[in-house]
């Protein structure tokens, strides 16, 4: 396509869980390297297992965020709402999902890690944390000027302790540079509450090409 190139280099999948996006990308973009960042061990032991006859792609057992070191990680019974943020004293009004453990993970941010990887463009930054994207977003201030598409998904209902609300969400993203093109697989309650939603995020000198 004009925004990605005729053939995209680098993809970034944060907060792969086992795999399901990386595998679609790794058989659209075969000559792509796809790293794929999942922090819960178990997880990505299974992510692993699920790409193993894929070549292009890559799993680190590693979060990502606003800055490095280590966070705490609340693991749940399904593996996808796993957040480095705790809950919400009102998520049990939209999404149960009991803690089962919280456990301590290392956090990289996407300037450092792609500092150390000789990695100086990403065409498609795809984030889905439970909250947590923008944290990930502001670790890649550096990088964003060499990043034309993000794909995140927006939390609409108060899920998360320090989530942004969806306007802020969009309206930080707005002062990063980047416009916002498309929404799409919502997600509703039974009371009438949009969950979330994933964004794909333009940034404006990509849509200009």
């Amino acid at each position: 396509g004009v925004i990605l190139g005729p053939e995209p280099e680098i993809f970034f999948d944060v907060g792969a869980n086992e795999g399901s996006v990386a595998k679609r990308l790794a058989h659209l973009f075969p000559k792509a390297a796809i790293h794929c960042f999942e922090p819960t061990p178990d997880v990505a032991e299974r992510l692993r297992r699920n790409v193993a006859h894929l070549p292009n792609i890559v799993v680190h057992t590693l979060a990502l965020g606003r800055d490095g070191g280590s966070a705490l990680l609340n693991v749940k019974r399904n593996s996808e709402s796993n957040s480095l943020l705790p809950d919400d004293d009102t998520h049990n009004l939209f999404r149960p999902q009991e803690v089962l453990q919280v456990i301590d993970v290392p956090v990289d941010t996407v300037d450092d890690f792609c500092w150390r990887e000789g990695i100086a463009g990403i065409d498609i930054l795809k984030v889905d944390t439970e909250g947590f994207d923008l944290h990930v977003i502001e670790g890649a201030r550096s990088m964003l000027p060499n990043i034309p598409l993000i794909h995140a998904e927006i939390c609409a209902a108060p899920l998360f302790k320090g989530q942004p609300r969806a306007g802020a969400f969009q309206d930080r993203m707005q002062d990063l540079g980047y416009e916002l093109v498309h929404m799409y697989d919502a997600g509703f309650s039974i009371r009438f509450y949009q969950i979330s939603y994933n964004a794909l995020f333009m940034r404006g000198a990509a849509r200009d090409r």
